[in-house]
Parts: structure tokens; C-alpha cells; sequence
């Protein structure tokens, strides 16, 4: 009776697993693999169980040919089981898998022959088996096919790491188990020893397996089912114990009211107790469930509400210290942990941010410690760790899962959770869960300490700015100090300088002019003094220009005139340096335009404009003034077809010392970098315009625009 009760309670269990791991996702290759290899088991088991029930010749031969029939598909499914779990490191060629499969077809076909087992007997009590010509072949297909599957799962441990190695690590042993108990009682012995003793106890091999299998789920979430094998352990206890009720309950009713009454009697006592558990097995279930759910799993969180109140946590709260203690506060609470803690390492210091239940310690994580946590970088559970002196500090502190996220380039924060108050472990649902709040809470923590560094630096700012705004407007007025000196310096030597150069230009004049007796060499000599004393005499000139332009001292007398006539007479003052040679110059004079402007600038204008078209002009080059009139003003043009300007000198037009090198195309002509600039302000101050446009091979033209008088405006 004991050995009976000891085979349904393995087939009860293997047909659990089974039926768990194919719920929790049918639609998975490796779970209906595993729901294959439970149903070769419980068959195996169950015609065992009813080998061991019937005694006569036939029907024992009908059951063991059965039994090898069903035990021939264990290796194989436990072959097809391995080489899919968790994923393949060795790509098994597909004519390989369709040999294998003829193979296990074959053994499994030839076993209900009398090629394996040719006789039956209960001879006094005992089963003696007389075995078939193929049977030994039958056994090495066994024994070879499970060593097969044996290799197989050491190559995918030796390639595993974390929470994989250890799944597999149990799922060999127990494996293992099955394999040397049931291949020993119900193979090797029976057949080479003729002892049969042993032989029942070779499907009891599968509570060795199961126990293995059932440590891994529990412990090391192999498949994933820790939850949903809680919710089926509420229906198997709940069908246990009202099946004992209906046997007990049945049994004292039939023994005491009807001993002797007939078997109708007690099918109809079956009827009505049958009918009463069946009413009563739904609230008898949510009873078992309710319990069970309180004293051994606890509190199961709701994940979306869970993930709500994060997200709602680092989107309101931004101070650093609120925020850290509040997200590690829900997730101790929400997951029932007894205790964690946040350690933040900043370049290579931990430091604790936020506890929860946890003692006050300075020195937690040596530094080889701090070291193997910053190289983490995904979630990971104390035993996956592979640095050993990290993983017994961890254990030794009750901490069992790591989340590690990133918060800036040389910071890291790392959450370090203990252990649920269920002793449940951590299933993948809890780490997909966790997984999902790592960015919000990274990004969480960038935003606060943001934050943070803005407010402190804005304290900083404050005073900085205070302290800088005293010093820089110290220092603007003696800048103010300093360039009213340079205004009067430049002033002061622009009038110094421009007296000994008229003195020197007049006694060059006189020698050049007077003197007779000078040699040729002399006289060149002389008169390369006497242009660079023009240059000079025009650098101070500018120079008292741009002071008087600085100071807003410069005065114009306008009148109205005619700049056509203006522009011949500036053209005449070019021709006679001799700098025009064989370039043609030629002025508009078919018109007659009235300005209101100060005609000895706009003289300095033009010349200005006529030398600059005249330097940069090639030989027999051509330059043209025009002129054009509106109801409100003149416009003056002066363009040449010369060497152009690039688009990159253009922005130096008009600026102080904004002198133009052409490096590819050089004049090596005398220039202080000032004309333009004096021009466009005297042009400004007179009430107009200039802008200059040029195309590099083509020429440049240089506009601008004068009033004219409001009585010609009228006109």
C-alpha cells in the first residue's frame, strides 16, 4: 500500500511540473519540452505502477512491453529538452535530430515485439522477465542516448554564467540521479544480475530529479514559474486533501452504516459526496490559496501601481536626498523586503545615500569591493557574482540582489536589496520589473544632482557676481581713464607730428626742385623720402581724423555743391601723383547733381575711394564714376574691373586698420588700414550711406549715397 501511495504522489508530482511549466507559456519551444520529458516520466511511472498491479502472464507481458515502450522516449526527450535549453551552443545539423529521431522511433517500436521482451511470469509471488534477443541494444540505446544528453549539458555549463550556470548545475544533478538510479534498478541489475529487488525503486529516481529541478525553480527561477507553481500548489493540495476526505470520509461510511449492503449502496454514498466536494472544492480552494499566499509568499505587488508611484516620485521630487530615500523606500515596501540600501561610488569613494532597516556602518565594501561593483553594469542576484570575496561580503550583509545604474561619467549608483520577509527569491518578473525603472530612476538622479550643482552654483554666481560687477566697474573707469589719455595722446602727437613733416616735405621740395647739382641716385633717394613723408603726413592726417571721429568732434560745414565737378577735381588730384600710368579713369560729367554736404570731405572721400581703385587695378584697367539720382538723395558709384575681394576680406571693409593682404596678388602699396573707416563715418555724419560689393577676377564697386539740399528735394 505504502510503495503504491509512494508511485501516484511521483506521478501526481511529475504531471504538477509538468502541467506548470507548460502554462506559464505554452506557445515556448523549451516549456513544452519540459511538459514532454514530465509526461514520458509519469507514463513510465504509471505503467510500472501497473506492472507491479496485475498478475496474470498476459497482462504483465501487455505492461512491461508498455513500460519499455514509454521509457524508450525519456532519453529522447530529455535530449530534445537539453538542446533547446536555454539556447543552443552547438548547432546540431538537422539530418542528425531525424537519425536520432528513426533511432528512438525504432527501439520504441520493436519494444512492444517480442524482440525485448519475449515473456512474462508471476511465478510465487515474483515477476520474472525473460528477455528478447535486442534488448541488450535496447539498453545501450538507453545508456548511450542519456550519456549523450549528459555531454551535452556539461558543454552548456562550462559556457554558462550567473543564473543559467546554476540552473543547469541542478538540473545536471538531478539528471545525474535519475539517470545511474533508473538505468542500475531497472536496467543493468535485472538484466546482467537477474535481481529484480531494486527494481521499484528505479521510478522513485525522479523525486531525486525533482527535487533538483524543484530547488532551481524556487531558488534559482529556473523556467520562471515560482508564481504560477504557487497558484497550481494551492489546486494539487487542495485535490490532495479532498481526495483523502472523499477515500476517509467514503471508507468509515461504507464499513460502519453498510458492511454487508451491496455495491450499489456505495456508488450512490460516492454520488453524494462527490456532489458535495464539488460544491464545497471552490471555497475550499480559495481558503488554501489565501493561506498559503499569507504564510509562504506574502504580499504580491501589483507591477503597474508599483512602476506609478516611482514615476510619480522622481517627476515631483527633485531634491536629491528626498528623492533617493523615497524610491528606495517603495521599493523595500512594495517587493516586502527586510531591508537595502543605495550606495553611490564616485570616483572609485562609496558612500551610502539612502537606508532602509539598515544599521548604521561606516565601512561597509573594502575597496576590491568598490572595484568588482563598478564594473557591474545589468541587475544581478548575490550567487551570479562571480567575484567570490564580493559575493561572501554580500551574503555575510543579508544582501542578496545588486541594481546597478549609471549617473553621471565618474558616478554610479547601486542598489543593494535584501532578502523578501517571505524567503521567496527573486523571480525574473521581479527584475523585469526593477529592469524597467532603471532609466526613470538614472535619469531621476541626473536631474537632481542638476539641480543641485545649478542651486549651489547659482549661490556661487551670486557672490561671484557681486564681487565682479564691484571689480569690473572699478575697472571700466579706468578704462574710461585710459582711453581719454590715448584720445589726447593720439591728438596731441597727430598735431606734435604733423608740423615737423610739413617742414621736412617743403625742404624736400626745395632740394628736389632747386638744387641742380644732384646726381640721379640722390635724387631717387630723395624722392622715396619725400612720398614717404606724404605717407606719413597721411597717417597723421587720418589718425587726427579718427580722433576727432572717437571724440564726436568732428565738424562739417556743408553747403550745396556739385558733386560731379567735385569728382573731376578729385580725379585730377589723383592724375597728378602719377599714379594713374596707363589705367583709364574716366568720370560721368553729362549730368550736374547738387549734394548738401562738406565739400572738402567728400573731396577726401573720393580721392579716398579713386586710390584705392587705382592701387588694385591692373595695367590698362579701367575705373568709372557714376552717378544716380532719387527724389531724396545722390548716389555715387566707383567701381573697377581690378583683382576683386574675397568674400572672407569683406567683413574688414570699413574697420580700423582693416587693410587687405593679398598674398596671391601683392601691391606692396602704402596704406594705414584708416580711409575706409574715416569715409563711411563722414559719409554717415553727412546723412548717407556706403556699402561695397566685388567678385573675385571681376572687380569691386563701392556705393554710397549723399542728401541732397531740401530745396532740391522739392524741385
Amino acid at each position: 500500500m505504502v510503495g503504491l501511495l509512494l508511485f501516484v504522489v511521483t506521478i501526481i508530482i511529475n504531471i504538477f511540473l509538468g502541467l506548470v511549466v507548460f502554462l506559464r507559456d505554452p506557445d515556448k519551444l523549451t516549456n513544452r519540452l519540459f511538459a514532454f520529458l514530465s509526461l514520458t516520466l509519469v507514463g513510465w511511472i504509471a505503467t510500472l505502477c501497473i506492472y507491479y498491479l496485475v498478475s496474470t502472464s498476459n497482462l504483465l507481458l501487455l505492461a512491461g512491453r508498455v513500460n519499455f515502450f514509454v521509457a524508450a522516449f525519456i532519453p529522447y526527450s530529455m535530449w530534445l529538452f537539453i538542446r533547446k535549453f536555454p539556447e543552443p551552443v552547438v548547432v546540431i545539423n538537422r539530418k542528425i535530430t531525424i537519425l536520432v529521431s528513426l533511432i528512438t522511433f525504432f527501439f520504441a517500436g520493436i519494444t512492444l515485439t517480442s524482440l525485448i521482451d519475449k515473456k512474462e511470469l508471476f511465478i510465487h509471488g515474483a515477476r520474472v522477465v525473460s528477455y528478447g534477443p535486442l534488448y541488450p541494444w535496447y539498453l545501450l540505446y538507453i545508456i548511450v542516448f542519456c550519456s549523450a544528453s549528459i555531454i551535452l549539458l556539461l558543454v552548456k555549463l562550462l559556457k554558462a554564467r550567473g543564473t543559467t550556470k546554476l540552473q543547469l548545475k541542478y538540473l545536471l544533478l538531478g539528471y545525474l540521479s535519475l539517470v545511474v538510479v533508473g538505468i542500475t534498478c531497472n536496467g543493468i541489475l535485472p538484466y546482467f544480475f537477474n535481481f529484480y529487488a531494486l527494481q521499484p525503486f528505479g521510478p522513485f529516481a525522479t523525486v531525486l530529479f525533482l527535487g533538483f529541478i524543484t530547488y532551481a525553480m524556487v531558488r534559482h527561477r529556473f523556467l520562471d514559474i515560482t508564481r504560477i507553481a504557487a497558484g497550481m500548489g494551492v489546486y494539487i493540495v487542495s485535490i490532495i486533501g479532498l481526495g483523502l476526505t472523499y477515500f476517509i470520509v467514503a471508507e468509515v461510511i461504507g464499513r460502519i452504516f453498510f458492511p454487508t449492503v451491496i455495491n450499489e449502496i456505495y456508488i450512490i454514498i460516492s454520488v453524494i459526496i462527490s456532489l458535495f466536494l464539488k460544491y464545497a472544492f471552490t471555497p475550499l480552494r480559495h481558503y488554501f490559496w489565501k493561506v498559503t499566499n499569507k504564510f509562504f509568499f506574502g504580499k504580491l505587488y501589483n507591477r503597474d501601481d508599483f512602476l506609478d508611484k516611482i514615476l510619480q516620485t522622481v517627476t515631483t521630487t527633485s531634491h536629491l536626498p528626498t528623492l533617493t530615500t523615497t524610491i528606495l523606500k517603495i521599493i523595500c515596501s512594495e517587493m516586502q523586503l527586510e531591508k537595502g540600501f543605495l550606495l553611490c561610488i564616485t570616483e572609485g569613494e562609496p558612500h551610502i545615500m539612502a537606508r532602509y532597516y539598515q544599521p548604521l556602518e561606516r565601512h561597509i565594501f573594502s575597496q576590491k569591493d568598490t572595484i568588482a561593483l563598478e564594473k557591474m553594469h545589468q541587475i544581478v542576484l548575490v550567487d551570479e557574482i562571480e567575484d567570490v570575496h564580493l559575493r561572501a561580503t554580500l551574503k555575510k550583509k543579508n544582501l542578496y540582489l545588486l541594481i546597478p545604474f549609471q549617473v553621471k561619467d565618474n558616478c554610479r549608483g547601486v542598489f543593494c536589496l535584501g532578502i523578501k520577509r517571505s524567503g521567496e527569491s527573486f523571480s525574473i518578473y521581479d527584475i523585469q520589473t526593477l529592469q524597467l525603472l532603471l532609466s526613470p530612476i538614472s535619469l531621476a538622479f541626473q536631474n537632481a544632482q542638476h539641480i543641485q550643482a545649478i542651486e549651489s552654483f547659482n549661490k556661487r554666481l551670486r557672490k561671484e557676481v557681486r564681487s565682479a560687477t564691484a571689480e569690473l566697474w572699478s575697472v571700466n573707469q579706468h578704462l574710461k581713464r585710459i582711453d581719454s589719455m590715448k584720445d589726447e595722446f593720439i591728438s596731441i602727437a597727430s598735431h606734435e607730428l604733423k608740423t615737423p613733416t610739413t617742414a621736412i616735405k617743403g625742404f624736400l621740395w626745395l632740394i628736389l626742385n632747386k638744387d641742380r647739382e644732384l646726381s640721379d641716385y640722390s635724387r631717387e633717394k630723395i624722392q622715396r623720402v619725400a612720398e614717404l613723408t606724404d605717407h606719413l603726413t597721411q597717417l597723421v592726417n587720418d589718425m587726427l581724423d579718427v580722433s576727432k571721429l572717437e571724440a564726436n568732434n568732428l565738424r562739417l560745414q556743408k553747403e550745396r555743391f556739385d558733386i560731379v565737378s567735385l569728382a573731376k577735381e578729385a580725379k585730377r588730384e589723383i592724375e597728378m601723383t602719377g599714379v594713374v600710368g596707363e589705367k583709364q579713369l574716366e568720370i560721368e560729367d553729362n549730368k550736374y547733381c547738387i549734394v548738401y554736404a562738406d565739400k572738402r570731405r567728400m573731396q577726401q572721400v573720393l580721392v579716398n575711394l579713386l586710390s584705392n581703385a587705382v592701387k588694385y587695378t591692373p595695367r590698362n584697367g579701367n575705373i568709372d564714376v557714376a552717378f544716380h539720382s532719387n527724389k531724396s538723395h545722390i548716389q555715387i558709384k566707383v567701381s573697377d574691373n581690378g583683382m576683386g575681394i574675397k568674400r572672407s576680406d569683406m567683413k574688414k571693409l570699413f574697420t580700423k586698420f582693416g587693410k587687405i593682404e593679398d598674398k596671391e596678388h601683392p601691391t606692396n602699396l602704402p596704406g594705414t588700414g584708416l580711409g575706409l573707416y574715416i569715409c563711411k563715418r563722414i559719409i554717415e555724419l553727412s546723412g548717407g550711406t556706403i556699402k561695397a560689393t566685388s567678385r573675385i577676377g571681376k572687380g569691386s564697386t563701392f556705393a554710397f549715397t549723399l542728401p541732397k539740399s531740401y530745396n532740391d528735394q522739392l524741385s
